[in-house]
């Protein structure tokens, strides 16, 4: 899960950290799952994602991974209702896919809103979404995602087969949110 806790100002912002996401976890009866580094190279002009400032006390090291916190709803799956080929269609061997691993090297993404001028919107990539739909859900499964940004965790679970409910709340991107995601 990212969060941006950019208040707009010129001034550096610390990005909440793992913990904060546990805390609030706290106040749920979901369970975590799995904490997933994801390192982000360095962007198409050579620049670390989020620069510092020059001096001492102003300097905020690169931002070159945001920690990926993975919950599930408490209880048992329940696997009656669902059919055979759509459990063995899933399969994954771990032996051999470096997205079983617990870092994740994807390049970062960017989105620019259409009509909420001015936004900054984080946009995770395609790519680090389809991973953790395909790791932790089935085809007709529900993912949710309560920092819907861009909305691209419903774009891709839309497209892998998977119902999804975003939340988001600046009402401004709702166009946005539509117009990227298709729905």
């Amino acid at each position: 899960i990212g969060v941006d806790a950019s208040d707009g100002s010129d001034e550096p912002q610390l990005h909440p950290d793992a913990m904060d996401m546990y805390d609030a976890r706290i106040e749920t009866d979901f369970i975590v799952r799995e904490q997933i580094a994801w390192v982000k190279p360095f962007n198409h002009d050579g620049l670390a994602p989020n620069g510092s400032f020059p001096r001492p006390w102003g300097v905020l090291l690169n931002n070159m991974h945001e920690v990926v916190i993975i919950f599930q709803k408490p209880g048992d799956r329940e696997y009656d209702d669902m059919s055979e080929s759509v459990i063995e269609d899933i399969k994954i061997n771990k032996t051999e896919n470096e997205m079983c691993d617990d870092v994740w090297r994807i390049q970062p993404d960017s989105w620019s809103p259409e009509y909420a001028e001015g936004e900054d919107i984080p946009v995770f990539p395609d790519k680090l979404v389809r991973r953790c739909i395909q790791l932790w859900s089935y085809k007709g499964d529900t993912v949710l995602d309560p920092f819907l940004g861009s909305g691209t965790t419903c774009k891709v679970a839309k497209d892998m087969e998977r119902d999804s409910i975003g939340y988001e709340l600046r009402e401004e991107l709702k166009r946005d949110i539509e117009s990227y995601t298709g729905v």
